[in-house]
């Protein structure tokens, strides 16, 4: 597990569990099943995708209401 904080706005679901070592206890065998990570991978990447694009409106919104 990683020493830091993960947040979500500089940490990807895929990281989280995966890289930081987050997989709740018991459930090593479904997150680490090779369709669930691939799943995973999917939803980390929309997630990831879905926060840029509302970071960027709301980059906009200020800088046009600024």
């Amino acid at each position: 597990m990683s020493n830091t904080t993960p947040t979500w706005q500089k940490t990807t679901l895929n990281d989280y569990l995966y890289k930081d070592g987050n997989i709740p206890a018991g459930w090593e065998a479904f997150f680490n099943n090779a369709k669930t990570k691939s799943a995973i991978a999917e939803i980390s990447k929309g997630l990831t995708e879905a926060l840029s694009i509302r970071c960027s409106m709301q980059n906009s919104r200020s800088t046009t209401h600024a």
